[in-house]
């Protein structure tokens, strides 16, 4: 039978982590806790916040986009101290859409080695669609 962890425990611990390791992420902080990503969010925005029993502990203090291997997304980086958080970027159709089709040239290459198991036939309908695409943008 596990034992559960004393109430309060786990935020301590990741405040202990933001002031010992400066701004984290989400994940890197339940990486260094080795607690599940839906307990240590829960906390996280515990922390962030003013209760009536507690002044804020944690803020946002900017916004990265490199996590492993998941969808490319502004993510929190968490840090000690009582400051306002740093606003979330707003969204750019017009990179995303070019980081986009700079992949699919990559896909479309026939150096690719996914694309020389193809047939012909596959090959060209797949072409075929990059190329409609390419004449609607």
């Amino acid at each position: 039978m596990e034992k559960k962890a004393k109430w309060g425990s786990v935020g301590e611990q990741i405040m202990k982590i933001l002031e010992e390791l400066g701004p984290l992420t989400r994940s890197e902080v339940c990486e260094h806790l080795g607690v599940e990503r839906g307990a240590a969010a829960a906390i996280l925005t515990r922390l962030c916040k003013e209760t009536p029993k507690r002044p804020k502990r944690a803020h946002i203090a900017g916004y990265t986009y490199d996590t492993e291997g998941l969808r490319r997304y502004p993510r929190a980086l968490y840090a000690a101290g009582n400051r306002p958080d740093k606003k979330k970027p707003k969204s750019q159709p017009n990179e995303n859409r070019k980081r986009y089709r700079q992949k699919l040239r990559k896909q479309m290459t026939m150096n690719s080695v996914f694309n020389m198991g193809l047939t012909r036939r596959e090959y060209e309908a797949i072409r075929k669609q990059h190329d409609q695409f390419k004449e609607a943008a």
